[in-house]
């Protein structure tokens, strides 16, 4: 497997399937991305490419922002749990 800068590369292929076209993830892939079958994955465009990701980023900075948050108030919102 190809390494650039330090980090693993993987190869992946194109398919046509029907009027799309598909890219195919093998095992390790999936696994490190924590995907399954039905899953989506979001093409972020970068200053040199594009980069797969598991998640929307948006949606990580939610919840990057909604986990400080909580533990932030972890005690206000233990007490209105009960």
């Amino acid at each position: 497997m190809p390494v650039i800068a330090g980090r693993a590369m993987h190869k992946l292929n194109v398919v046509k399937i029907g009027a799309n076209h598909a890219l195919i993830l093998n095992d390790e892939v999936c696994a490190t991305l924590g995907l399954k079958e039905g899953d989506s994955v979001y093409l972020a465009e970068t200053t040199d490419g594009y980069r797969i990701v598991g998640r929307d980023p948006r949606e990580q900075r939610q919840t990057a922002v909604a986990r400080a948050v909580m533990a932030r108030r972890r005690t206000l919102l233990r007490r209105l749990a009960e």
